[in-house]
């Protein structure tokens, strides 16, 4: 599935995670100029990690009142190049700019709300 299209676009209410990926892969081309790279990445993401089920979320950990995956998502379109390169692969330093992104994913077969 290519997820890659140059432009920030809409976010897509029915695969609120799958736009998390797509965020850090079209910032990934954006700072890099590599779209392969930013490939790579969505696909890493879509492999590892899974949306976390709302009942996961312990009762007034979400940051945005629910739309943790959108949020992380807006977070992450406008990242920092420097913060892109320093982050690289490492798909958790991606996932901690911003406390949205633990509570909307966890890495896949395990339950990680990201709360202590």
């Amino acid at each position: 599935m290519v997820l890659l299209v140059g432009c920030p676009r809409p976010l897509d209410p029915e695969q609120p995670c799958e736009e998390i990926a797509y965020a850090i892969g079209a910032r990934t081309e954006e700072c890099t100029g590599d779209g392969e790279l930013g490939e790579a990445r969505v696909q890493a993401l879509l492999d590892g990690y899974e949306c976390l089920d709302r009942a996961e979320v312990p009762e007034g950990q979400s940051e945005s009142g629910g739309d943790d995956a959108f949020a992380c998502a807006l977070v992450l379109r406008d990242v920092a190049c420097e913060l892109v390169a320093e982050a690289g692969d490492d798909l958790d330093a991606w996932l901690s700019f911003s406390p949205s992104c633990r509570l909307a994913l966890g890495r896949s077969g395990v339950a990680d709300t990201g709360v202590p």
